[in-house]
């Protein structure tokens, strides 16, 4: 077992951690526009594709897809979970956190398990749009140009119903799981 935080407490770590700022620490930003862009520290690149908003206090790789806030940035560079994050952001902000109720690790594995889910999941999203003409051709019939697709990571859903499934379970996600997420619902139909 161990223990957990507060939202308020978790709140509070994110809103001390300006994104700009963390990621600096890691990566050479340049402003480009309302954002800023650096390269990648996922992945080896030649051209900047790590965009990152200050507004949003969000960051997205384009080439390799990564992407989220503060708490996942720290997660995915470090190499640690949720509650290793929140301490590692709360210490850089000198923020004193209470702990709260226990948590046991089989809890926290399910959220970390559903959090990443969900990063699969808005991947996915975002990769079939640039598959499908149709739907891309749609966003910019509407002024929507590929800028603003990129900077707010837009995706699009299949017209299959059972095609994010697919895929979440190619990921090697079991049904209680992906069900679970709120993503995916049981279909309603009846035979016979």
């Amino acid at each position: 077992m161990r223990k957990g935080f507060s939202q308020e407490q978790i709140d509070e770590v994110i809103g001390a951690n300006n994104i700009i700022d963390l990621i600096s620490e890691y990566v050479t930003l340049k402003k480009a526009g309302s954002s800023y862009k650096g390269k990648c520290p996922f992945h080896h690149e030649k051209t900047p594709s790590f965009v990152v908003s200050a507004d949003k206090q969000l960051y997205h790789c384009f080439g390799c897809g990564v992407g989220g806030n503060t708490v996942n940035f720290i997660m995915d560079i470090e190499h640690l979970n949720f509650v290793e994050a929140i301490r590692f952001l709360a210490k850089r902000a000198n923020i004193s956190l209470q702990e709260s109720d226990e948590i046991s690790d089989e809890n926290q594995r399910k959220k970390d398990r559903q959090f990443q889910l969900h990063k699969d999941a808005a991947n996915f999203f975002y990769k079939t749009l640039y598959q499908d003409l149709q739907a891309q051709k749609y966003l910019f019939a509407r002024g929507i140009d590929k800028n603003t697709i990129k900077q707010f990571a837009m995706g699009y859903a299949p017209n299959t119903g059972d095609a994010l499934y697919r895929y979440l379970s190619k990921k090697q996600y079991h049904i209680e799981e992906i069900l679970a997420s709120g993503l995916v619902m049981k279909s309603q139909k009846r035979s016979g």
